[in-house]
């Protein structure tokens, strides 16, 4: 085990069972108490390593699936493709896209991670192009964890806009101020989840990590 897999997959980890829950296929569901037990605190740095940032499971990803309906997506900065993956083998028809440029360092604590990929054909576009490639041919972009205190999650949803006004995002993420997209982001996001009745139990059956009290969650915007 090299030195990066051993901060992600360290003996602390391997002496916990519970942790398939994060290896693939995406599982039906995880139970809750990872989330909160002090015991199953080491674990989360293993899920980054074989999940990526956001906890998927195929519980959540079915009510996903009922409000995307027959439309198609495109997952932009996808990660490993574990959401990719899991809608797809529920019937979803996802493209997934992602340049990686956030493992190219040498040095990055992330570049093993593309070993661990869930699906095999992730294409090589930063967010905006593969939306200005792809955005009009889908009725929802899925886009989770962009990077902190950066304008590319803004720009991936004025994008959007511009080559398709009907197009939905599907925002997975900690709120302003957490460690996920910046200020610009969430002063643009027009929030639409009322919109869709499926949100309640979306939001009910997501499970997500704290994060200095900061925690995910799930969004519609446009």
């Amino acid at each position: 085990m090299n030195e990066i897999e051993e901060y992600y997959c360290g003996p602390e980890v391997n002496r916990l069972s519970e942790k398939r829950w994060f290896d693939r296929p995406a599982a039906e569901d995880i139970p809750s108490c990872i989330f909160t037990q002090e015991k199953y605190r080491p674990l989360r740095q293993y899920a980054l390593f074989r999940m990526g940032f956001s906890v998927v499971t195929l519980r959540n990803c079915r009510i996903l699936r009922e409000i995307i309906g027959d439309g198609k997506v495109l997952e932009v900065m996808c990660g490993l493709g574990s959401y990719t993956a899991a809608l797809r083998s529920l019937g979803v028809d996802v493209r997934a896209a992602d340049d990686m440029s956030w493992m190219e360092s040498e040095k990055s604590r992330y570049r093993v991670w593309k070993e661990n990929a869930w699906i095999g054909d992730i294409e090589p576009y930063d967010a905006v192009s593969a939306v200005r490639r792809y955005g009009p041919q889908v009725s929802f972009i899925l886009m989770s964890w962009p990077p902190q205190n950066d304008p590319a999650a803004r720009q991936t949803l004025e994008a959007m806009r511009e080559v398709n006004p009907a197009c939905r995002m599907i925002y997975i993420g900690e709120q302003r101020g957490g460690c996920t997209a910046d200020d610009s982001f969430f002063d643009s996001m027009i929030d639409v989840s009322g919109e869709y009745p499926q949100m309640n139990r979306l939001r009910e059956t997501y499970r997500r990590w704290e994060n200095d009290g900061y925690f995910d969650a799930q969004y519609i915007v446009r």
